[in-house]
């Protein structure tokens, strides 16, 4: 401890998990750690090493290295990692990692990458995680075959090559860090031990209610030498993910069997882990990642993780997170490419919803800054738009610094630009400068107020990024936050249509455009379809509820017509559905309710318009009168829409220079032809591009199910091209 009468202040270090001081009397920075790679220790937690007796009761002998550092310059009392770089760096730099952290089944994942490689995914590592025989965490370390309920190995081993098609590296969750009873070559031979030579408790599976067991450290690579070789063998991985290990401390498990070497020294555990990593990246002949947390310990060791912010930011929610970048993008960042800013659950604070644009903005904003890779997890790893802003914005800026060495870091408070040194004094986190090896440059700002930086305007969780070739930003352009990325090799840009984002999960909108009473009590309403963009893999069937309060007065439906696998985006249709009112239902307003289901699951879709809350879609009023022969429809078609100030709520065309639009487009040139893509489809997104970057072809190639596309030189240094919807166009260029 450092003495009161110094004035000690802790610095918060994000991805630290020591104690940093500031020395206020003497005004240096102060550092005091014991240094893990050489201690013989049981247990290391901050500034305590003890060492605990074994099984036999004797204990190791002492041996530490206390670290002690004092300086005017913070970065050099940051501690030392010392590990390799990992192998890896240029093959997962820029890739977007998707975190299949839900339950769907192989077929829906499958489904769901071949729709996103369809939009234009690409650089792209796939993690599958509940995919083992026995469920999540459940019998391990048996892994294969799996899960039957999911798909079995043959649905998984599709659902891996479509992966690998769409040009994604794609790796399985493995866990030999916790060993359960109910493996079925189960032996407390591979238990740790504790000190009286009972077995060491682990994770404890809620779901299943059953108790895991700590693995010795010696059985770690044993185990997986078992299951990993299957595991690649059966379903052609190119990567792999291991739970546990890089998201914990060094000390975090220490086997206290004496019969055992190294027992009693948590460096068993830290050789162990370090082994592990490397059969995973030999077995699956590719990158190895896992949990973030303590993983500055172990960078190097293993290739990337999701980069939990949670160490070092006590008190506070990542969200929030102080963007003092300096451990590591000096110190981390050299040896690994981590991804994301953590798991949304972990990173978000009590009652933030990262569904919120102000807050998926700042996790975005706080992994460019913090140098780390592309990410999308949760519900939204198969959401289109989500995943393409983070592919086309974060991927090719990622893509240039994922390799890169840091040259220099400012800060600016109190109107100027400082070192972290003097950040830490004026203890002002909001507002930073990177400087990458290759001259690109990094601003972002956690300010309210919006910062301006060589003509650009960054509002709260606003950045820039610049150098040769490179010109990418989430700023203002006139009044709206926009996104935008350019290369040489392509432009993105995104004019944040809110109603896009709206309906990014909707199959159709719904709409009754009339209803007609045929017979006494029967009607017959013609619903029109509206085709969106996510397009069921699956025919589904219309439900038709007529309620009053939470009860159903009675019920129709049927097939909507066409197959709606066969739907195409932007195609509008007209189904009738004849509903008779029973004669056990009294007169009266009626609610009327309509929705879209599996006919084999009974799973409920999305559609635009007013959800209940349960997937049934509010359409209007039923009028039921003369003792229930006199039926009649008023339409009430106004849905609740508010407006985000963080979003386009209009709609409005927004021009980038480059490209004017008012949805989503992407430009990426292969070195023959230029290819767009737009999102949506269902609409005739406005496609404006400047003739200078883009000179107007002599022919367009966009194969589409609507119609034919039309070009058009606007003579204003502009010219325009309408889609119908197609998927990509195609056209001779350069760059």
């Amino acid at each position: 401890a450092w003495p009161v009468t110094m004035a000690p202040r802790r610095i918060t270090v994000p991805y630290y998990d020591g104690y940093i001081q500031l020395l206020g009397t003497s005004n240096l920075f102060a550092n005091a750690y014991f240094d893990w790679k050489s201690s013989r220790a049981t247990v290391m937690n901050g500034g305590v090493v003890a060492y605990q007796p074994k099984t036999d009761n004797s204990i190791n002998l002492l041996r530490e290295s206390l670290r002690v550092s004092i300086s005017a310059n913070i970065t050099e009392v940051f501690p030392t990692i010392a590990n390799p770089a990992s192998p890896a760096m240029q093959d997962v730099a820029g890739k977007t990692v998707i975190d299949v952290t839900t339950g769907d089944s192989f077929d829906s994942i499958k489904q769901k990458i071949a729709n996103l490689s369809d939009f234009g995914l690409k650089d792209c590592i796939v993690l599958i995680h509940n995919w083992q025989r026995s469920g999540y965490d459940n019998a391990l370390p048996a892994h294969y075959p799996a899960n039957v309920q999911l798909g079995g190995d043959s649905g998984l081993r599709d659902t891996v090559q479509a992966a690998k098609r769409a040009g994604c590296l794609v790796g399985l969750h493995e866990n030999y860090a916790d060993y359960y009873p109910n493996f079925d070559q189960f032996t407390m031979a591979a238990i740790a031990k504790n000190r009286d030579g009972s077995a060491q408790t682990a994770w404890y599976n809620g779901y299943f209610q059953i108790q895991s067991y700590a693995t010795k450290p010696t059985w770690l690579v044993t185990n997986a030498a078992q299951e990993s070789p299957a595991i690649h063998q059966r379903y052609g991985t190119s990567a792999s993910f291991i739970d546990g290990s890089s998201g914990v401390f060094p000390s975090f498990r220490a086997d206290m069997d004496s019969t055992q070497a190294n027992a009693g020294q948590f460096q068993a555990f830290v050789s162990a882990n370090a082994s592990l990593w490397q059969l995973e990246r030999n077995t699956h002949t590719g990158p190895v990642f896992g949990e973030g947390g303590f993983h500055w310990y172990w960078s190097g060791l293993l290739d990337g993780v999701e980069a939990q912010t949670a160490m070092g930011v006590a008190g506070t929610s990542s969200s929030k997170l102080p963007l003092f970048v300096d451990f590591d993008l000096l110190n981390i960042h050299p040896l690994q490419v981590n991804h994301g800013m953590g798991y949304y659950s972990r990173w978000a604070g009590p009652g933030e919803d990262i569904h919120r644009t102000d807050l998926a903005d700042a996790y975005r904003m706080q992994e460019l800054i913090f140098g780390h890779a592309p990410y999308i997890e949760s519900d939204f790893w198969s959401v289109v738009p989500r995943v393409l802003v983070e592919n086309n914005l974060v991927g090719p800026v990622a893509k240039r610094y994922g390799t890169q060495k840091v040259a220099g870091i400012q800060y600016q408070f109190k109107g100027n630009w400082g070192d972290a040194t003097n950040a830490a004094k004026a203890n002002d986190w909001s507002r930073v400068q990177v400087r990458y090896a290759n001259g690109d440059v990094i601003v972002a700002n956690s300010q309210t107020a919006p910062m301006a930086w060589q003509g650009h305007i960054l509002p709260q969780s606003g950045w820039v990024a610049q150098g040769n070739g490179l010109l990418a930003y989430t700023a203002l352009r006139g009044n709206t936050i926009v996104d935008y990325a350019e290369t040489p090799a392509g432009v993105f840009a995104n004019a944040r249509n809110q109603m896009d984002l709206y309906h990014s999960l909707a199959v159709a909108k719904p709409s009754i455009i009339s209803a007609k009473q045929t017979t006494s009590g029967t009607i017959v309403f013609s619903v029109q379809w509206q085709v969106l963009d996510s397009i069921p893999n699956e025919d589904l069937t219309t439900f038709i509820h007529i309620y009053m309060g939470e009860q159903i007065a009675f019920q129709c439906g049927g097939s909507p017509g066409v197959p709606t696998s066969s739907w195409q985006p932007g195609k509008v249709m007209i189904t009738d559905y004849t509903c008779t009112v029973p004669e056990y239902v009294g007169d009266g307003t009626y609610s009327l309710g309509l929705g879209l289901c599996s006919q084999t699951s009974g799973q409920r879709y999305t559609l635009a318009g007013s959800d209940d809350g349960n997937y049934r879609y509010f359409l209007g009023n039923v009028l039921i009168g003369g003792n229930h022969r006199k039926v009649s429809f008023l339409s009430s078609q106004t849905v609740p829409f508010t407006a985000d100030a963080r979003m386009n709520p209009t709609g409005s065309v927004v021009d980038f220079d480059t490209v004017r639009t008012d949805g989503m487009v992407s430009l990426s040139f292969d070195g023959v032809q230029w290819e767009l893509r737009s999102y949506p489809r269902h609409r005739d997104v406005v496609i404006q591009l400047r003739s200078s970057r883009f000179p107007f072809p002599r022919s367009i190639n966009c194969p589409s199910s609507i119609g034919a596309p039309s070009i058009k030189d606007l003579g204003n240094g502009y010219w325009e091209i309408h889609t119908n919807a197609a998927k990509s166009c195609l056209w001779e260029g350069h760059l």
